[in-house]
């Protein structure tokens, strides 16, 4: 019974060790994931800054005239807030961040309003050639 008693506790040692091993390695895993993720996105950030004003200018010459009714509101606030980080000297890397955050969301929009415009039409299609 004793020598039982001492085999389990020396098993849950060893399972004890062995999950702490198994977290530290997965913890280790997403530090390196986002060290990384962290030095592309800070490079990436500095290229969409220096690149924004020209991409600005092309969504606004798109639209033209109709630029303050056709873009949506949560677009317009984005492409603003876009346009002052891109207007700063030298951006922090929080600031960088938002960059990349606040691009990703304005593509995203871009699908989404493009889906919605042209997507049910696209899909029509897609039916009538398939089948």
């Amino acid at each position: 019974m004793k020598r039982l008693a001492v085999s389990v506790l020396i098993t849950l040692m060893l399972v004890g060790c062995t999950s702490t091993r198994i977290a530290t390695n997965i913890g280790a895993r997403v530090g390196d994931s986002f060290r990384g993720s962290s030095a592309r996105g800070l490079e990436s950030a500095s290229e969409i800054k220096s690149c924004w004003p020209y991409v600005s200018g092309l969504i606004r010459g798109l639209y033209a005239d109709n630029y303050d009714i056709e873009v949506p509101v949560v677009a317009k606030n984005i492409i603003t807030q876009l346009d002052a980080l891109a207007a700063k000297e030298k951006l922090t890397d929080d600031e960088k961040g938002k960059i990349i955050g606040y691009y990703v969301r304005l593509e995203a929009l871009a699908l989404e309003l493009g889906w919605s415009k042209y997507g049910v039409n696209i899909y029509q299609m897609i039916v009538k050639v398939i089948g």
